[in-house]
């Protein structure tokens, strides 16, 4: 790529993972312009205008790259095909995927075809060979994307030692966040964007601050050890700098703004020593369901736990044993949200969420599919739809391969279903 291009295609990379879609959308053909043969610029240009709202467009330049000579390329366009949700792959694509799949084992990046072709299998109800896809998948990537349960166990555990929380000295100036957690892939953008769609708030792309202060607190001595004694004015200065970081991600001034970033979940307590009075929205899903909605995922960086169905499991009673000690913490001051409840009725929970965040309710936030923004996660094309029932028990055809693994999940759904009822 020549320099000028270069220069050209990283803006438009910036100004998307800024959440500016439309604009990176503008930087990228441009790139396309003077250089139509470039795979990175083609499919950066699909991702960008996926986000901005035409599928469309981006699926026919998936396609495009499907037929490149570039094997890495293919199939990183196989998975971005399959990323779109509403996209289908064709009886021929998913005869030619079948073929890969049997030619290119061992190469890299194939998992990414693996990923695409049980999407392609399971939209053709063949879910014997959409699961053994999705193992092939996974299993190559677990191999260098390892996930410690015992690790992750050692850090829950190191947060029982957290008696009580600093508040932060002074209120921050400026529009107050939102705190939307909970497991990935569990409902947290589908609330989201039923709270950007209420005219006094603001939804912004996922926000990583909250997690980069705990992280510089987890090197100055250990998160646990070093939240207890911060002082209130160091609490109202990372509030301040966390709202400095926040606002270029802020379009409008609305009185709040949503930070959707699931694992949140772990510093919920420094959530509360720098917003005291912020709400935190925890979004709980059916256990299976969302495993296998993970195991069918391919995630570029974190949720490592994604890619063996064990991980999962562990993950999940870890995540619930942390949710339920800032539960006794913070009695009462945590919603915690059932997206089965969210998508079947989606009124009375959208009333109970406006409610606790004190927002009057806006029949809008139920309509939110028909407004124009960007959205970044991999259910952008499925939140352009209005609320839909079809993404529950979506784990029935799967099942028979978790039958190990069953019984410890329905012991993950009666934990879950305290924190419900808390």
């Amino acid at each position: 790529m020549k320099p000028g291009l270069r220069e050209r295609f990283e803006k438009g990379i910036r100004l998307f993972d800024l959440g500016r879609a439309e604009n990176a959308v503008t930087e990228l053909e441009a790139c396309r312009q003077q250089d139509r043969d470039d795979p990175q610029i083609t499919l950066n240009l699909g991702h960008a205008l996926a986000a901005a709202g035409d599928p469309e467009s981006a699926a026919a330049l998936y396609r495009e790259l499907m037929q490149s000579p570039d094997e890495q390329a293919l199939f990183a366009a196989c998975w971005s095909l399959a990323d779109l949700k509403g996209a289908r792959f064709t009886s021929g694509e998913t005869k030619r995927m079948t073929e890969l799949a049997g030619t290119s084992r061992g190469r890299p990046g194939r998992f990414l075809l693996m990923f695409a072709l049980g999407q392609a299998l399971d939209s053709q109800q063949d879910h014997a060979g959409a699961f053994q896809a999705w193992r092939e998948a996974n299993d190559e990537v677990a191999e260098s994307r390892p996930f410690s349960p015992a690790a992750w166990r050692n850090l829950a555990d190191t947060l029982r030692s957290i008696r009580d929380v600093p508040r932060a000295a002074s209120v921050a100036q400026g529009p107050k966040p939102v705190f939307i957690v909970g497991m990935p892939r569990s409902g947290s953008t589908l609330v989201e964007q039923i709270l950007g769609a209420h005219s006094a708030v603001q939804a912004t792309s996922e926000l990583p601050f909250i997690e980069n202060i705990a992280r510089s607190l987890d090197r100055q001595g250990g998160f646990a050890a070093r939240l207890p004694l911060l002082s209130g004015e160091a609490c109202a200065r990372a509030a301040e700098s966390y709202l400095a970081q926040a606002r270029p991600f802020l379009e409008t001034p609305a009185a709040l703004f949503t930070d959707k970033w699931p694992n949140n979940f772990w510093y919920i307590g420094l959530i509360r020593a720098l917003f005291p009075d912020a709400p935190v929205i925890n979004v709980i899903r059916d256990p299976v369901d969302n495993a296998i909605g993970v195991y069918r995922q391919y995630f570029s960086h974190g949720n490592e736990h994604s890619f063996r169905l064990e991980w999962t499991a562990a993950y999940w009673e870890i995540y619930l044993d942390v949710m339920q000690f800032w539960e006794s913490l913070f009695s009462g001051q945590i919603l915690h949200l059932a997206y089965r409840d969210l998508v079947k009725e989606p009124e009375n929970e959208a009333r109970r969420v406006g409610n606790y965040c004190g927002l009057p309710f806006e029949a809008e936030t139920l309509d939110f599919h028909r407004r124009e923004r960007t959205v970044m996660t991999p259910s952008a094309q499925q939140l352009r739809q209005p609320i839909y029932t079809t993404a529950l028990d979506t784990s029935r055809p799967y099942r028979p391969h978790l039958q190990d693994l069953l019984p410890r999940f329905e012991s993950i759904a009666e934990k879950a279903g305290t924190l419900l009822h808390a």
